[in-house]
């Protein structure tokens, strides 16, 4: 029986790698780094410290990974604030039916808390959500599957009992590793992720189902060493 859903931000519940990566690219140029985007796609599902830590290190930069972060914050802020947000079609819906059938959410994102908070507010869902956990508290950033376990955890919900939405590969592998079911969200914005370990992909959001997520649950994958 399922008993939690999680659910990645970034490209799952908000299109947002089209405008992350726009802004990702301006603030590396600034610090003379060019990435190809295949690079920056690449990075999809990390979080910004882990990001920035690789990148100062790489590129011997002098700012500290705090005010490097801060930087590219402060620009996709302002972006929602003088924009709005539009929540990825099927979203709301599904969240709803979950919510209609006793499910606990968790929202398990790499992107910092304050911009989860914003986007969450902007679309007037976080009261859907259980729990919400940020990359940015975590010593260790997908693939590594330690913000999914910290989920399981918190709900003492076991493994086979949960399922993750996600739409990276690093996504994807961390909730394997974890060894929970998982949802890969074919996103064309996201570039081209293998999301070939997911027990299921799905190209539209509207198509997915509270009873297709329990069908998930009983017909699960084997999960990664």
């Amino acid at each position: 029986m399922i008993k939690l859903v999680i659910w990645d931000m970034d490209g799952v519940i908000i299109d947002s790698e089209p405008v992350h990566h726009k802004i990702s690219l301006a603030t590396y140029k600034k610090y003379g780094i060019n990435l190809t985007d295949e690079e920056c796609m690449d990075l999809i599902g990390k979080s910004n410290k882990d990001i920035w830590s690789d990148l100062k290190e790489k590129y011997n930069l002098k700012d500290t990974v705090e005010d490097l972060t801060k930087q590219q914050l402060l620009q996709n802020v302002k972006y929602y604030n003088e924009n709005g947000a539009e929540p990825i079609k099927g979203v709301v819906e599904l969240l709803k039916e979950l919510k209609e059938n006793g499910i606990k959410t968790a929202l398990a994102s790499s992107s910092p808390m304050s911009f989860i908070n914003l986007i969450l507010d902007k679309l007037q869902i976080k009261e859907y959500f259980d729990l919400v956990l940020s990359g940015e508290n975590f010593t260790k950033s997908k693939p590594d599957p330690q913000i999914f376990l910290v989920a399981l955890d918190y709900f003492k919900v076991k493994p086979e009992e949960a399922v993750i939405i996600e739409d990276s590969n690093k996504g994807v592998i961390a909730a394997k590793r974890a060894n929970i079911n998982c949802v890969g969200f074919i996103n064309k914005n996201s570039g081209n992720q293998d999301l070939s370990l997911a027990d299921v992909q799905v190209e539209d959001l509207r198509s997915l189902c509270f009873e297709d997520l329990q069908n998930i649950c009983v017909k699960r994958k084997i999960s990664l060493e």
